[in-house]
């Protein structure tokens, strides 16, 4: 018998992707191919075929999914998580996301005192080509250590860690690195002159070029703009950071720097902060609401053109008019409201900035309350895209 060729949508990265299957194969076998090419848990599913749920147990020649259709796939778990962390603010675990070039990408939800070596052995669970003896680990450029922990590291909700895979079993030679490969990290602490401290830990050969860089992705402030001062003294980007510090610098002793910024700045005027706020439930919600829009537009289309079922018309566009709204008054009644001030800002561009993409978003959710223009809706992802920059740490 001939297989059945379905296209999988998934409603939160928009991505469709083209599968094959025999008729025998039960939708539950399909989210494990799923969850093996892009490592979204089983768990975390949920198939719509015409808006209707799919049983796991059912088998996909049992079902109306002829050969072609679109079958939806939504996260709902994920959602579901994101936003009752929002509601437990106090909660021990963390999402993290382990990523390995090229393809898998797998979000992870562990405690914060578990170790290093436990993410090791949840990728090993996902992709068993991936042993823990091949795999290491880096968070911006930072080797992450087995033994120890997320706290350890200050990997907060939504960090995404590096997989790298060594291409053969170590050289006997090579078991044992050299001591400088082992050196202990330095924990170092930056002071911004808004009063917001990021917490980076470094080794002492590491050079200040690239503390600054890791400064820039979290801050936005580019590396040539960076001030930074210890005990009132500046040192240029080529020295390596155990070079200002003294011989006698333990790895227990707490470091701390001032960041002075070049004025004036050197940025684009309309580039907005990069992680001002950590809000990976708001993210979320936002992503999924227009995800759903999407969806509603696209099923107002295709009844229009059959010029038949009006009421169902009518539904959709309820819903996309509710999404719309649930998005324009989170930006204006949380984001406005609550997190863009003046003083949240190192930079009066940064600011305005901020202003500008909020307004933006909320302009684009009103117009699709009354719109079923697709190019609206990808205006709407793209200026989403650049809030989120903002809410990201």
């Amino acid at each position: 018998m001939s297989g059945i060729t379905v296209v999988i949508f998934d409603l939160l990265t928009r991505k469709a992707t083209r599968f094959r299957f025999q008729p025998q194969t039960t939708f539950r076998n399909i989210m494990k191919v799923y969850e093996e090419k892009f490592g979204v848990p089983v768990a975390q599913q949920r198939l719509y075929f015409n808006n209707n749920p799919l049983e796991e147990n059912t088998a996909i020649g049992n079902s109306a999914v002829q050969n072609g259709n679109v079958i939806d796939l939504d996260r709902l778990f994920f959602a579901e998580f994101c936003l009752s962390s929002r509601a437990s603010p106090f909660s021990s675990k963390v999402l993290l996301y382990m990523r390995q070039i090229p393809d898998r990408f797998v979000p992870i939800i562990v405690e914060s005192a578990a170790s290093i070596h436990t993410l090791m052995k949840r990728f090993e669970a996902h992709f068993h080509d991936s042993p823990i003896e091949r795999q290491s680990l880096t968070f911006y450029g930072i080797p992450l250590e087995k033994h120890r922990t997320v706290n350890d590291y200050h990997l907060k909700n939504n960090s995404i860690i590096d997989v790298a895979l060594d291409n053969e079993e170590l050289a006997p030679s090579l078991q044992n690195p050299p001591p400088l490969n082992n050196a202990p990290l330095l924990t170092v602490h930056v002071r911004s002159i808004s009063g917001k401290t990021l917490t980076l830990c470094v080794r002492r050969s590491s050079k200040i070029s690239k503390m600054k860089r890791i400064i820039y992705e979290k801050t936005g402030i580019l590396p040539n703009d960076q001030r930074l001062r210890y005990f009132g003294e500046s040192f240029n980007k080529s020295n390596t950071f155990g070079s200002m510090l003294p011989d006698e610098t333990q790895q227990s002793d707490e470091i701390h720097f001032d960041l002075m910024v070049a004025l004036p700045y050197r940025h684009n005027r309309g580039d907005v902060p990069i992680g001002s706020f950590d809000e990976p439930a708001m993210v979320a919600e936002l992503k999924l609401r227009a995800a759903r829009i999407r969806k509603s537009i696209h099923k107002v289309k295709k009844l229009r053109g059959e010029l038949r079922d009006f009421t169902k018309i009518e539904y959709w566009m309820n819903k996309k008019e509710k999404y719309a709204t649930d998005i324009f008054k989170t930006v204006a009644e949380f984001c406005l409201c609550e997190r863009v001030e003046r003083r949240n800002f190192d930079d009066e561009d940064f600011f305005h900035a901020a202003l500008k993409a909020h307004h933006k978003v909320m302009r684009l959710a009103l117009d699709l309350k009354s719109s079923v223009d697709i190019a609206t809706v990808d205006k709407l992802d793209a200026a989403l895209k650049k809030l989120f920059i903002m809410y990201i740490q």
